[in-house]
């Protein structure tokens, strides 16, 4: 079996879990981590002195090593596009964590220089690889629920803390982009269609520190008609992100906090609730069902997991980034084309603009 070396480029907290993740794979004979922090690099020394690992400074040993096949991104948004060009442009293989862009000119180069390199490069929307989501997406496409019509999340967040590079809108994008990305993502690759109309609007932010939205509401209309509603807030719970106090409570009880994640997925003639947080999905018939004999809605389905299970649930990073790899090295197409991922994230920017430019009014696209 050939092996082969990659690099991570960016080793904070999800650079440090990418490098746990791909060093499981058979194919990966050694990692090459980079950051421009000396902490970064210190901290992840630290936490592997068992791996073969290499970390660095200078950007160009990696570029310019022709064993290094494959690099992850994983830095902040701003920089995702300017090193997934650069890394296509020197022969080598590209994943990149969300966004695939922070503004429509660096989501066409991403897509211009793909084409003219013909390199591999996928974006990092995890979620389809997710086992909730991806019983969702089954019961869906089997006809479980019916024809799909109406699809509302609601997702209330721990706030960002002042030191956060991802509440500088410069560097993040916006709140869509840095946060909602994946689940206006997972809506879209549920229903299969595009969107043709939308309202997006925010209130006044809450946090004074914030450069980009704590808070949207947008609703959205897609060319099969199914509609779907999002509402997000970062004001509302207390939480991981910037309370010492809650380190170690489990998500059950941040839920129960108002830290929650819930999908009302409803079809002609049943409906999928997610309660991610209570970690439940539960699947409903009504009398729309031409099976169905009884009078009112009834569960038919429960899907519960334990807490050790959350990653490979909702948030299934492993199974992602091993299989890039083993599309790399088998010559696979990426499982997300870079064409699908980038209409997201285009979408997201039209969602920013409108509720900053054009909030309340309705939008055709």
């Amino acid at each position: 079996m050939e092996r082969i070396s990659a690099a991570v480029l960016g080793c904070g907290g999800m650079g440090r879990t990418i490098i746990s993740q791909i060093s499981k794979s058979p194919y990966i004979e050694f990692i090459v981590g980079y950051d421009i922090s000396e902490d970064s690099l210190q901290t992840t020394k630290d936490k592997f002195p068992e791996l073969s690992l290499e970390l660095t400074m200078d950007l160009d040993r990696v570029m310019d090593d022709p064993k290094i096949k494959l690099v992850y991104i994983s830095t902040p948004n701003v920089t995702h596009v300017p090193l997934a060009v650069k890394a296509m442009r020197a022969g080598k293989a590209v994943m990149t964590e969300k966004p695939s862009g922070i503004s429509y000119e660096q989501i066409n180069e991403l897509i211009k220089v793909q084409k003219e390199t013909n390199a591999f490069l996928q974006v990092g929307l995890e979620l389809r690889y997710s086992k909730l989501y991806k019983m969702v997406k089954d019961y869906i496409d089997t006809g479980e629920i019916g024809k799909l019509v109406n699809i509302h999340f609601t997702y209330s967040n721990p706030p960002y803390p002042k030191s956060s590079w991802r509440i500088r809108n410069e560097n993040s994008g916006g709140m869509f982009l840095e946060k909602l990305c994946h689940y206006i993502d997972c809506v879209r690759w549920w229903n299969g269609s595009r969107v043709s109309e939308y309202v997006a609007t925010s209130a006044p932010n809450v946090i004074p520190y914030f450069e980009i939205k704590d808070n949207v509401h947008v609703s959205y209309k897609f060319e099969n008609e199914t509609v779907s509603q999002l509402f997000f807030t970062m004001t509302a719970s207390p939480g991981y992100n910037n309370d010492p106090e809650m380190d170690g409570v489990d998500l059950f009880d941040q839920d129960r906090l108002g830290h929650k994640l819930n999908f009302i997925i409803m079809g002609t003639e049943g409906t999928i609730e997610l309660d991610v947080f209570q970690r439940e999905l539960r699947l409903i018939h009504h009398t729309g069902k031409p099976s169905y004999k009884g009078n009112s809605a009834t569960i038919v389905k429960k899907h519960n997991w334990d807490k050790s299970e959350d990653q490979l649930n909702f948030h299934d990073t492993e199974s992602q980034n091993l299989d890039i790899i083993h599309r790399v090295m088998n010559g696979l197409p990426p499982s997300i084309s870079v064409e699908d991922a980038s209409e997201t994230m285009r979408l997201c920017l039209e969602f920013e603009e409108a509720s900053e430019n054009n909030p309340w009014k309705v939008i055709k696209r």
